[in-house]
């Protein structure tokens, strides 16, 4: 039987949790069975070497924003020059544009949030463009949810394929290091991610700050990552008189490294799909702090792996904060439970045999 041809399109292959996820769904589909290539609309980044080391095809269409109608073209001289019996597309910029250009190829819309944050236009792009897929995956029950809130007619086709992480191999994001990639002065709080407000509540997690500050003036918050909101969230930190106990490290490559130097991982989300971060960091078997919001509660056993607070309550994540920096016995065993959590549920072998089995289906082919 012949191989079934992928094509991933995505928009980016930079340092957020869509864009680790396709590479990773790319790297580990069965090279026996399907054949994959991504394509990306956006300019190169550093994903790309990681799939090109693992000898899969990526191009680029260079597009700089969703409003660069140039990819439209590109894409579709892509796929007149390329069969794929599956596309398989990521976002809402790429889920229209995949539907727009669909032709006899089976299309599978992925959906990696609740949708908050969708604009006008997304929301318009959706209504049109989503009843032409063939299948629809949520990240998340809470997801899912949200797709059959706004697109009722689709419920049927939507499929819940929890996020996932590598475990069994290095996915790209560097070793752990002997010594800390910082100068650590006390006890260490950290957020990984981009940088973007309000969505990922960084600022609520700063104004929180003093009051950790208060049971323990050693600890540090160190914020790694990058986005538009950076300069506003320095700017916060310096009128809070917080600079000698937070920390901004920008974008890094060597994620393992830092995680490896925290003592609490925090997720501040207002909104959020999934928070692919949060397995990052409880499969360094860090204990979590993170809010009560989208399928964060999926992910995050309350009470168990960490500890839940409502979004945008200074207060509430302040003192979750500091009860685990008053009781790493606690949050040890929280971190110890945290990482056999994300091998028993979150293991990227379990989302693959579940998207090879979607992809099977899509082409009518059963065991």
């Amino acid at each position: 039987m012949p191989k079934i041809k992928i094509a991933h399109l995505t928009v980016g292959l930079g340092a957020g949790g869509t864009e680790r996820l396709v590479t990773e769904m790319a790297i580990s589909l069965n090279p026996a069975l399907f054949d994959v290539h991504v394509l990306v609309l956006k300019k190169r980044d550093f994903r790309a070497d990681l799939l090109e080391k693992n000898r899969i095809p990526v191009t680029f269409l260079n597009g700089r924003n969703c409003l660069d109608l140039s990819v439209i073209p590109a894409a579709n001289r892509f796929f007149k020059d390329h069969s794929f019996d599956i596309v398989h597309s990521h976002l809402i910029w790429a889920n229209s544009l995949a539907a727009s250009l669909k032709g006899r190829n089976k299309l599978i819309w992925h959906d990696h949030d609740t949708g908050e944050s969708m604009r006008w236009f997304d929301r318009a792009m959706e209504k049109l463009f989503v009843g032409k897929s063939d299948r629809i995956v949520a990240i998340s029950d809470a997801v899912a949810q949200r797709i059959a809130l706004r697109c009722p007619a689709q419920s049927d086709r939507v499929r819940v394929i929890h996020n996932a992480i590598r475990l069994d191999v290095d996915s790209g994001n560097g070793a752990p290091a002997a010594k800390p990639p910082f100068q650590k002065t006390g006890p260490v709080v950290g957020y990984l991610g981009r940088l973007d407000e309000p969505k990922k509540g960084v600022a609520v997690l700063i104004r929180a700050w003093p009051g950790v500050l208060n049971t323990h003036p050693s600890a540090q918050l160190v914020i790694v990552g990058d986005g538009a909101a950076a300069l506003d969230l320095e700017i916060l930190t310096r009128q809070l008189g917080l600079q000698k106990s937070v920390r901004f490290l920008g974008e890094q490559s060597d994620v393992k490294s830092h995680l490896a130097a925290f003592d609490i991982f925090v997720l501040p989300s207002l909104w959020e799909g999934f928070g692919i971060s949060l397995l990052e960091a409880m499969s360094s078997s860090l204990p979590v702090v993170a809010t009560r919001v989208g399928g964060i509660p999926e992910v995050v056993a309350d009470g168990e792996t960490g500890l839940l607070v409502p979004p945008g309550n200074v207060q509430a994540l302040g003192e979750a904060v500091s009860s685990l920096l008053s009781d790493p016995v606690r949050a040890q065993d929280m971190g110890k439970k945290g990482l056999a959590r994300v091998r028993g549920h979150f293991d990227m072998k379990m989302n693959i045999s579940q998207l090879e089995k979607l992809y099977q289906d899509c082409m009518g082919r059963h065991d």
